[in-house]
């Protein structure tokens, strides 16, 4: 599985004076971010807002029927 594990020989490990250091052997992938941040924040903030707009009609409804916070 790259970047996680590898399988490797006795020969490999001695060759490196028998050091077991995963960095060794195993590579870290690099990993593109698929997502662009400020767009994933800004909808974040736009359905935070939505939420907020949705509680104000029900706490508005609830209050027209005589229930209070």
């Amino acid at each position: 599985m790259d970047g996680f594990a590898k399988v490797i020989s006795n020969e490999d490990v001695l060759s490196n004076n028998g050091n077991l250091s995963l960095q060794l052997y195993v590579k870290q992938v690099e990993v593109e971010n698929e997502h662009d941040t400020k767009i994933l924040i800004s909808e974040i903030k736009d359905r935070q807002k939505q939420v907020n707009i949705s509680l104000e009609n029900l706490f508005t409804q609830l209050n027209n029927i005589g229930i209070t916070e």
